[in-house]
């Protein structure tokens, strides 16, 4: 029940970055990051970390690839990499 539930979550985040899911240089549609792109990236790294009791950490993985890698573009960005650098956390 809890993957179903997590499964449409997910479906449901695409539709916020939908446009720029595709893109290959920017996770965003005008080479800046938006709250959009933060916040989904936040979500898709706490549904990957195994902190959420009962969803598999694989299901982003599997269920929308194209979020995991605009994860990973987002995380690649300078200031965001900073961020964690300055703070010890592995990304």
């Amino acid at each position: 029940m809890r993957t179903a539930v997590a499964t449409l979550f997910i479906v449901g985040l695409m539709a916020l970055v939908s446009p720029g899911c595709k893109r290959t240089e920017s996770p965003s549609t005008d080479d800046r990051l938006t709250i959009a792109d933060l916040k989904v990236a936040m979500l898709i790294r706490q549904l990957r970390s195994g902190i959420l009791d009962h969803i598999p950490t694989y299901l982003p993985d599997r269920v929308a690839p194209e979020l995991v890698e605009h994860f990973q573009r987002v995380m690649k960005d300078p200031a965001i990499a900073a961020y964690y650098a300055k703070r010890g956390v592995e990304i």
